[in-house]
């Protein structure tokens, strides 16, 4: 890439003189090459990356491995069942939790089918028999997991700029307090 990219300026230095000037800008990169441009020996001299800040599991890549996850996406309980009671198969409860001890727990979350993985708390995961929904989903747990409606259930988003938009602002917390709100960019 560093080379190719030496290749075009060389072209527009020999190929086009008139339109060369020392104080063009050069710019490449982006999230998954952004560590390919730490030093001197680059060619750009303009750089332009912006997921790398919050992570989304799509850039969980080998160039980006020293950044950590910093955007989830908060959704509170709405309704805590004991066990794993579906609509229409209600005997089957019991089997159920025999089948997965990961679903003695049943709790509707607000909102759902985002482009997310569930992150935390460890362990739950969504109801493999009730489906997605975009108005409430069923997720499970062990009976070791101890939440309560109004709890939150924390995802993170897939991607950066697609989810964000589905939401408000983007609230910035440090120490469990909300520091800030920050809008998110909309045209």
């Amino acid at each position: 890439m560093k080379k190719f990219y030496n290749e075009c300026k060389t072209v527009v230095q020999n190929e086009f003189p008139s339109l060369w000037r020392d104080d063009l800008t050069f710019n490449g990169a982006g999230s998954p090459t952004l560590s390919l441009h730490n030093n001197k020996d680059t060619p750009l001299n303009d750089i332009s990356a912006g997921s790398f800040a919050v992570k989304p599991t799509d850039f969980d890549i080998e160039t980006l491995s020293m950044f950590n996850p910093a955007c989830f996406i908060a959704t509170p309980i709405l309704k805590k069942y004991d066990n794993t009671t579906l609509p229409s198969i209600e005997n089957l409860d019991g089997l159920l939790n025999l089948w997965d001890p990961n679903m003695k727990q049943s709790y509707y979350i607000f909102g759902g089918s985002w482009m997310a993985n569930y992150y935390e708390p460890k362990g739950i995961k969504a109801n493999p028999i009730f489906g997605k929904s975009t108005n409430q989903v069923m997720i499970n747990s062990s009976s070791e997991t101890e939440l309560e409606p109004d709890d939150f259930i924390f995802l993170r988003p897939h991607q950066s700029e697609f989810v964000f938009l589905q939401f408000g602002g983007l609230l910035c917390v440090r120490n469990a307090q909300i520091m800030q709100e920050w809008n998110v960019f909309n045209i």
